[in-house]
């Protein structure tokens, strides 16, 4: 229902609502912290892959609340993978500590 009212453009939830999700039911706020990330990389400035990092790190936080933390590994590496040419959103990911340095030398 909150993925639909969304998606509507209804309703825009402010911080507090947002906590009182993730404290009562986390999964809930998934669909909409995944496309909070899809929008804010689809802006390209390094102001929104700022942001867009700050969804991901929330997005970390549920997952691994949820117990989920390999579908977490494996969202944040096809995500990486598909922004691989833009090299500010990667760069702001290391400085998020999203990726380590020696992670993506691997990767490379």
């Amino acid at each position: 229902m909150l993925e639909f009212i969304q998606v509507s453009g209804f309703w825009e939830p402010d911080r507090e609502q947002l906590r009182l999700i993730q404290k009562e039911s986390p999964e809930c706020l998934l669909p909409y912290y995944h496309r909070e990330v899809m929008k804010a990389i689809e802006r390209k400035n390094r102001k929104s892959y700022k942001e867009a990092v700050r969804y991901l790190k929330k997005l970390r936080t549920i997952y691994k609340k949820l117990n989920k933390e390999t579908t977490w590994e494996y969202y944040l590496e096809n995500l990486l993978e598909d922004t691989k040419r833009l090299r500010a959103f990667q760069e702001e990911c290391q400085r998020g500590k999203l990726v380590h340095v020696e992670n993506e030398a691997i990767r490379s």
